[in-house]
């Protein structure tokens, strides 16, 4: 999220208008000891409300650095959802079921 979602001593202006794909994990450390919920929620948070080409995706097995397999998995649907939501500036429903459905078939879950 390049700090756009953290408490920092200065302040990251988050991307308005930008196509955003943000991949959480939590295994990652910066989930601490909040709930899953309160994780996700948190990080919404820091989207402006204006906003509407954000997008987060939780996936419980996934610590800080996420696993390679993990990555080959979603990364070319992910690419592609954010190319698609760019083009279209309307969330690509169909390119985000893809994503959850090939989350499931390598046994990731979120």
């Amino acid at each position: 999220n390049g700090g756009c979602a953290m408490k920092l001593p200065n302040v990251v202006k988050w991307p308005s208008a930008a196509v955003t794909f943000l991949l959480i994990g939590g295994q990652d450390y910066f989930r601490g000891e909040t709930t899953v919920d309160e994780y996700i929620m948190d990080t919404r948070n820091w989207v402006p409300l204006e906003n509407s080409t954000t997008a987060i995706l939780y996936v419980e097995e996934m610590k800080h650095m996420p696993q390679a397999a993990l990555l080959r998995a979603i990364l070319p649907i992910m690419v592609n959802t954010l190319l698609l939501w760019k083009a279209t500036r309307r969330p690509p429903l169909r390119a985000l079921r893809a994503l959850v459905a090939a989350l499931q078939r390598g046994g990731w879950s979120g």
